[in-house]
């Protein structure tokens, strides 16, 4: 916990309940500014990190909403430019957003980063980047899951929230939402089948190829295993010129 003071030079919006708003009093700003500086004498952080209150708990729902890990776990930031190393951070798929420790002697509170000046993070040996200015792919983060010379394959990582009531309650459940992107010389293609993987090349019969060669499937359970060992076997057959 105590980690996250190191990244957090805080304009904080805070209030008593979520989603009211109220601003961090300056010497608490410089308190943090100074624990940043003291932590990373070599970074230069010129920039003042904003969040909300996080409060959705979500009790008793059936599956979490966090990206593999219910608890906060050491991880890596890139925030305007700078690196912070061994931040202790969540991932929330259903809102798309950082979830970090805000601990001073004061309060201890959950906060969302800012993720338009998050750059790429890492968590759980898992690597997120943003990606924006593509027509294919919405604005946000994706997780990398292979990254060649020539290609890349991108997950985007969601979750969906289901309702159901069972005995006059209200029950929630977590259902995980995965859509496939490949990046290469041809273009940004949305890929789950056999086939959208076959498009997204110019070269369908040696990609098919591949595919029976190595055996591979593309069910649901299969499908992201397949997907990595097959743009990785032909990352060095179609080179971006």
């Amino acid at each position: 916990m105590k980690n996250i003071v190191t990244l957090i030079s805080v304009l904080i919006f805070w209030s008593s309940s979520f989603g009211q708003s109220g601003i961090a009093t300056a010497d608490l700003l410089e308190a943090r500014k100074e624990q940043v500086h003291q932590n990373h004498k070599d970074a230069f952080v010129a920039h003042i990190l904003t969040g909300r209150y996080y409060s959705l708990k979500y009790e008793g729902a059936k599956n979490s909403q966090f990206f593999r890990s219910k608890n906060l776990v050491k991880g890596t930031m890139v925030y305007d430019g700078v690196v912070f190393n061994d931040v202790e951070i969540q991932y929330d798929l259903y809102i798309q957003k950082i979830v970090a420790m805000l601990d001073t002697k004061n309060y201890i509170r959950h906060v969302t980063i800012d993720g338009e000046r998050v750059s790429e993070f890492s968590i759980v040996g898992c690597d997120f980047r943003r990606i924006k200015d593509d027509t294919v792919m919405q604005e946000g983060f994706y997780q990398v899951a292979f990254e060649g010379d020539n290609a890349h394959l991108f997950i985007k990582r969601n979750m969906e929230k289901k309702e159901s009531i069972e005995n006059n309650r209200i029950r929630q459940e977590f259902l995980p939402v995965d859509r496939y992107y490949i990046k290469n010389a041809f273009g940004t293609f949305p890929v789950q089948k056999k086939k959208s993987v076959l498009e997204a090349y110019n070269h369908a019969k040696e990609v098919m190829a591949t595919i029976k060669k190595n055996k591979l499937k593309f069910s649901k359970k299969k499908r992201e295993k397949s997907l990595i060992e097959l743009v990785s076997l032909l990352d060095p057959k179609f080179p971006i010129n």
